[in-house]
């Protein structure tokens, strides 16, 4: 069985864990969080959230502004986060 890399004639695996931003695409979704996060940015905001659904590009898209910023910020990300509400309930 062949994989997905060898089908397609990709020279490297464009489905890994951790996405590279080699192989971003932009949708004008992604291009409106591109430019959600300059203005935030730009306008001295502490703090910013991008969601979605698995596999829609958070991830890339965050490090393609990162890279593309002039100055590396101090940025942290969660790549893989799982909410819970048991527990949460009132007693």
């Amino acid at each position: 069985m062949r994989t997905s890399t060898e089908f397609f004639g990709f020279y490297q695996d464009p489905f890994k864990r951790t996405p590279d931003v080699e192989f971003y695409y932009p949708t004008k979704m992604h291009l409106e969080a591109l430019d959600t996060l300059s203005y935030l940015i730009h306008s001295d905001e502490p703090f910013a959230v991008l969601t979605g659904e698995p596999g829609t590009g958070k991830t890339i898209t965050i490090k393609k502004f990162i890279n593309e910023l002039p100055q590396k910020p101090l940025a942290t990300g969660v790549e893989d986060m799982r909410l819970s509400l048991a527990g949460a309930q009132d007693k």
